[in-house]
């Protein structure tokens, strides 16, 4: 049988877990989870599973993403003011 050229990807190698990781030097394993903590703080992981924990319709998702646009803008204005480019 012939290969599908389209979906053979040779850049990435079967059998690897792709994730955050975290090495333990020597016996500290409470820096090692501080840091790991902080790498999902980071990556958005946390917040992502409480998101898709519960349904929320198309609308409700494009309210919440107005809305921190909004705040961004708001916050992106403030900030501008406060330098001296706002009236």
């Amino acid at each position: 049988m012939k290969e599908n050229k389209y979906r053979h990807n040779p850049s990435k190698p079967k059998g690897i877990i792709r994730g955050i990781r975290v090495d333990v030097k020597g016996d500290d394993v409470t820096g090692a989870l501080r840091v790991l903590k902080k790498r999902v703080a980071k990556g958005g992981i946390l917040q992502d599973i409480r998101d898709k924990s519960f349904f929320e319709s198309k609308g409700t998702k494009r309210r919440k993403m107005e809305a921190a646009g909004a705040r961004r803008f708001k916050r992106k204005m403030e900030k501008l003011k406060s330098l001296g480019y706002g009236r």
